[in-house]
């Protein structure tokens, strides 16, 4: 295995499995990583081994150079989109506010539990043993739960059961957790004021209904929700889509991100609705799908049904926020239509790439890009995330993990 168990790709195995695959040969490998990370989207080495930048066969040069790096996210979403804007999608209560009062499909949502923070029109919960009471007596079974603020699913699970006999609740993933201990868990999360970044999720739970799928969807997919990922942007001529994702979820996963084992992300059409491709797994150990194999059935060329519907909901739900111009909506498909899971204003372009196969900075994104950027350029200055993170300096951290690998010993058996 070439990803290690918390998502990061290994380096020193990945170099050592492409030098045995392709051929290609350590300092090769090194050339290559150092063109693109002088390139004009800055990737790093994962990136190189994420997106398997390294197969000449599948890429030339200037298809390279059409991937984004992680670390140049913060540097678009900072120079497109207003900062003071991106706190309205930052949190998921506020953000579902926004959605209802607009009357755009979205999950019920069933309660909301924070020590002091209120949510109007919601049942509020305020101490663990209010949720405990709640989750026994008043709580409607499925639901799904998730923090506030978060980003990748942080904190999200789904609630299948509650079984009065052992006082506890039954999870998607087979667990058995007795309710004092889940709302004690609950509790102790939500003790800091909420907090301004997704970075720090302290803003509170939410409780929501789990959506119903398409009943075909259910065929292909099975039971679990399995969300679009669709790339919206908004500029002086409107709203329009770059790229949309579908996330299939393994058995027992609680969410269809793509960190999860075995979760699926397949390519759409954007103009058709088509399954292109689907695929698994990242780098070296990606494999590529045209059946879904936790159901037998086939995914590349599925139709997605009520698409046009899903087209027209995104984009007139992508305009009511005009100065989040670049935007990622979660949307799942029901038996009556789509249905907004949520909305992102910190969408990144990890997934979309992987999905395709491609890079996103297309010549249409680019020219939105200048774009947009030309429309924010009064912006009032903030300091994107990625500068404050530790993978701010990741040129530098990159680097030295490339030089590191060469002094250590690959795992001979990649």
């Amino acid at each position: 295995m070439t990803v290690r168990p918390n998502g990061e790709i290994d380096l020193p195995a990945s170099m050592s499995v492409v030098r045995r695959r392709h051929q290609k040969s350590y300092l090769r490998q090194a050339f290559e990583i150092v063109r693109l990370v002088l390139g004009p989207w800055k990737l790093s080495p994962w990136d190189y081994y994420r997106y398997r930048l390294y197969d000449d066969e599948r890429y030339n040069w200037a298809q390279r150079h059409q991937f984004i790096g992680d670390n140049s996210c913060g540097w678009i979403r900072h120079s497109v989109s207003d900062a003071s804007s991106r706190d309205i999608l930052d949190d998921k209560l506020n953000a579902a506010g926004e959605l209802r009062r607009h009357g755009l499909p979205a999950p019920e949502l069933r309660a909301f539990f924070h020590p002091s923070r209120n949510a109007r029109g919601i049942v509020t919960l305020r101490s663990a043993a209010e949720l405990a009471d709640h989750l026994r007596s008043r709580m409607e079974y499925p639901f799904f739960f998730k923090p506030a603020c978060s980003l990748k699913g942080r904190g999200a699970g789904l609630a299948v059961s509650y079984d009065a006999a052992s006082d506890s609740i039954s999870m998607i993933d087979g667990e058995q957790v007795a309710v004092a201990e889940f709302a004690r868990r609950i509790e102790e999360f939500c003790l800091f004021e909420p907090s301004r970044t997704s970075f720090e999720p302290r803003a509170g739970y939410l409780f929501q209904e789990v959506v119903q799928q398409h009943p075909a969807i259910v065929e292909i997919c099975g039971p679990a929700v399995c969300s679009l990922r669709i790339y919206a942007g908004v500029d002086d001529r409107g709203a329009s889509l770059f790229e949309i994702v579908w996330k299939i979820a393994a058995p027992g996963n609680a969410t269809d991100n793509f960190g999860p084992p075995g979760n699926i992300v397949a390519a759409i059409d954007h103009d058709t609705g088509e399954v292109l491709r689907a695929s698994r797994g990242l780098g070296t150990d990606r494999e590529e799908l045209e059946v879904n194999p936790n159901t037998g059935r086939r995914v590349v060329g599925f139709q997605l049904p009520f698409f046009e519907e899903l087209r027209r909901l995104v984009l007139k739900g992508a305009v009511l926020f005009p100065k989040l111009r670049f935007q990622g909506w979660d949307v799942a498909i029901g038996p009556d239509g789509p249905v907004i899971i949520e909305v992102n204003n910190s969408s990144g372009f990890r997934l979309g790439q992987v999905a395709s196969g491609n890079g996103l900075c297309t010549p249409e994104f680019t020219e939105f890009l200048s774009r947009a950027k030309r429309l924010n350029s009064a912006r009032p200055f903030r300091l994107p995330i990625a500068w404050k993170s530790p993978y701010a300096i990741w040129r530098i951290y990159g680097v030295w993990k490339l030089l590191a690998s060469f002094f250590r010993r690959p795992p001979s058996s990649q």
